[in-house]
């Protein structure tokens, strides 16, 4: 009789052991709503066509993560140009910093004596000899002229009377004109020298002077406005590259 009542025993004590644990177990809390979410949309600074894509929809990410990749097509071509612009300004800047090289410095110094001797000329006049050469050169070409009329009046006559050629004639003719020619530019050379130098001559040789003068001596020295403009020149070109670069 016990050994019946015996397992009859433990099967209630068990229904009463999961009343009590049902009783006493603690209740989650539990709220009634709706459950919101904010859908993120990425963009990037820079255009171009997505090359790679580093993560799956759902996965879960932090900050720092690089999600997807873009082909710097166009990126890498303004690059590139940037670092030329960059070597443009660095050798620019490198040759202000440095001046100008020994043989230019002579080339301006050449010209400046060249136009120093000419005003000189112009200052002084014209020589005596000069004079003297013109004047025997013009007496030259008078000879020459009379004997080019007389040549050109023998051979007309003896042509109007058919003694002559055509041929003839238009030589004798030819070497009249010429000589004509010449003798007028004689004329004017002795002319130009009796007169002397003109006053504006010596103004205008004065100014080119003057001109090679300056530009011999910024040969010789670099400005502080050229450097501070190459070196703002060479700042500016290589800012340019480290912003592309860093947009990589």
């Amino acid at each position: 009789m016990i050994a019946r009542i015996v397992p009859i025993l433990l099967v209630v004590l068990a229904l009463l052991g999961l009343v009590a644990y049902s009783q006493y177990r603690p209740v989650p809390n539990k709220v009634s709503g709706f459950i919101e979410a904010h859908d993120i949309r990425l963009g990037s600074r820079v255009g171009g066509r997505v090359a790679k894509v580093l993560v799956q929809e759902g996965q879960p990410v932090k900050r720092g993560d690089v999600l997807v990749e873009l082909e710097p097509f166009d990126l890498l071509a303004l690059e590139r140009q940037a670092v030329a612009e960059r070597a443009v300004r660095k050798a620019e800047y490198d040759r202000t910093m440095a001046g100008l090289r020994p043989e230019e410095i002579e080339q301006a110094k050449a010209r400046f004596d060249q136009l120093q001797a000419k005003l000189e000329l112009l200052e002084h006049g014209p020589r005596k000899q000069e004079i003297e050469a013109a004047r025997a050169q013009q007496e030259v070409a008078v000879s020459t002229c009379k004997l080019a009329e007389q040549n050109y009046d023998r051979i007309r006559g003896l042509f109007l009377k058919g003694a002559s050629t055509q041929e003839a004639m238009d030589r004798a003719t030819e070497e009249r004109q010429t000589t004509r020619h010449m003798l007028i530019v004689r004329q004017q050379q002795l002319s130009l020298l009796e007169a002397g130098t003109r006053d504006e001559e010596i103004a205008q040789a004065r100014a080119q002077k003057e001109e090679a003068r300056q530009a011999w001596e910024q040969a010789k020295t670099v400005r502080r406005e050229d450097k501070e403009a190459a070196a703002a020149a060479l700042e500016a070109a290589e800012a340019a590259v480290a912003a592309l670069q860093a947009r990589k």
